[in-house]
């Protein structure tokens, strides 16, 4: 189990502060030669690679994103595809629905209709009294007189299957509708999670959530590369927490279900998880200097450039973090060094990277604290 690291607090001295330092590198070190003993071990699959990613990695964050739900769901849905897989793979024959697909929606209309009953009720007023149909031309033909969107099709109709009171005929009409409108777009998925985390979109957002999903499912060279790619567009946190749910959800739905397949969605889904942390945390430090200069696209960016170094000066921090105030400037440090520490290792080059970058932004404090 990592030995936990403990953050650097400004109200400590200068000394206690600089121990404290040191021992946090100490730990971390600890910390990463436990990752390569582990390591020494080859697993049997990817899968195994990824499962174990998944323990190790990703409840971590659970202490800086407030939404606990997106979490939770992501777990749940890659813990019922990695357990589905194992079980087809050994032979035996998991008890779950023959359209695992649509049982998933089912459960998110009824969900959706639990935390926003008006949110179903909007689309069902919209329609008028179609409610019982006999043919699947008579819904399809209903949606498109009243101008429903893929996302909204697919909700309404996981809702109406929801119903009780369907019959044999209504249910099996229901079900051809849903599945004749996934497979005419086979962009449904990301449609879908695009309307429950952003609503109505246009189509340049709709491109740029296209973009960022194939960079999200495309093989990357580099994390760091992965990364800038998002930080550039705006609303980037409900881009994000879009694509988490787009993955998870096809990842779970058994989409592509092979060994390699799982395991890079679940890296896909740890990175994606990681850069939604380090965004919350960059708005939480922009916000807290209150400053109209300093946003939380500028920490973020600034973040990565700063990783991008070969080479750290405490000459080169000054020039990048000069505030107004010393005060404030104390607290942009000290607040970048400990974003520092969140960064996944595939930032940096090596280990002694990320221990060089610290060491500076520990020099550069001292610094600003002799100024005082």
């Amino acid at each position: 189990m990592p030995v936990k690291v403990e953050s650097i607090d400004p109200r400590l001295s200068l000394v206690k502060n600089q121990q404290l330092a040191q021992q946090n590198i100490e730990l971390t070190r600890q910390n990463e030669q436990r990752k390569l003993v582990t390591q020494v071990i080859p697993a049997q699959s990817a899968l195994e690679i990824a499962q174990n990613q998944l323990n190790t990695e990703v409840p971590e964050l659970d202490s800086y994103l407030s939404d606990g739900y997106l979490i939770q769901e992501t777990q749940g849905n890659i813990g019922l595809a990695i357990g589905n897989f194992v079980r087809m793979r050994g032979g035996h024959n998991p008890r779950v629905s023959e359209r695992p697909t649509r049982s998933m929606l089912q459960r998110l209309a009824k969900n959706l209709e639990d935390s926003d009953p008006t949110s179903v009720g909007e689309l069902r007023h919209r329609i008028g009294g179609v409610t019982k149909v006999e043919e699947i031309d008579d819904l399809l033909n209903s949606f498109q007189r009243h101008h429903l969107d893929t996302a909204e099709c697919i909700l309404l109709l996981a809702s109406m299957l929801n119903e009780k009171e369907n019959d044999q005929s209504s249910s099996h009409v229901l079900k051809q509708t849903l599945e004749k409108v996934m497979a005419g777009d086979n962009e449904w998925v990301l449609k879908l999670f695009t309307h429950l985390e952003c609503g109505a979109v246009t189509p340049q957002a709709l491109g740029e959530l296209r973009f960022l999903y194939q960079q999200a499912t495309s093989n990357q060279p580099e994390l760091l590369y992965w990364f800038k790619q998002f930080s550039q567009f705006e609303g980037s946190q409900q881009q994000l927490r879009t694509l988490i749910r787009t993955l998870s959800f096809e990842l779970s739905a058994g989409y592509k279900a092979t060994d390699i397949r799982l395991a890079a969605v679940i890296t896909d889904l740890k990175w994606l998880l990681q850069f939604l942390t380090i965004e919350v945390q960059s708005k939480h430090l922009a916000n807290s200097l209150d400053l109209p200069n300093i946003t939380d696209k500028h920490v973020t960016c600034l973040l990565l450039e700063i990783v991008q170094q070969s080479w750290l000066y405490s000459d080169w921090l000054e020039s990048k973090i000069s505030l107004q105030t010393s005060e404030k400037q104390y607290k942009y440090a000290r607040g970048l060094m400990e974003l520092i520490k969140l960064l996944p290792d595939d930032c940096f080059s090596d280990y002694d990277q990320r221990e060089m970058v610290i060491s500076v932004f520990i020099e550069y404090l001292q610094q600003l604290n002799e100024l005082e």
